[in-house]
């Protein structure tokens, strides 16, 4: 019976005070924006990016023909 009294009592004197000094502090609770949080990319790095991808997919199917291109979007494995 003492264990429970003393639990709550710890409670009451710790927790509580600290749940409204948090509660009080201007950002202590106040959610942020994930967009704050993560730098967000430039509009050179955005374009590096595109370059990048394009070059990419001209390396893998730019000599290809329609009809191969066709056959190696449909029949091309996931893992690959």
């Amino acid at each position: 019976m003492w264990t429970v009294i003393r639990t709550r009592l710890v409670f009451w004197l710790l927790a509580v005070p600290l749940a409204l000094l948090l509660g009080w502090y201007p950002v202590g609770c106040a959610p942020q924006p994930a967009a704050a949080l993560v730098p967000q990319p430039t509009e050179s790095s955005r374009e590096a990016d595109l370059r990048e991808a394009d070059a990419a997919w001209q390396a893998i199917y730019g000599g290809m023909s329609e009809d191969e291109l066709m056959r190696a979007v449909v029949f091309e494995p996931l893992g690959e």
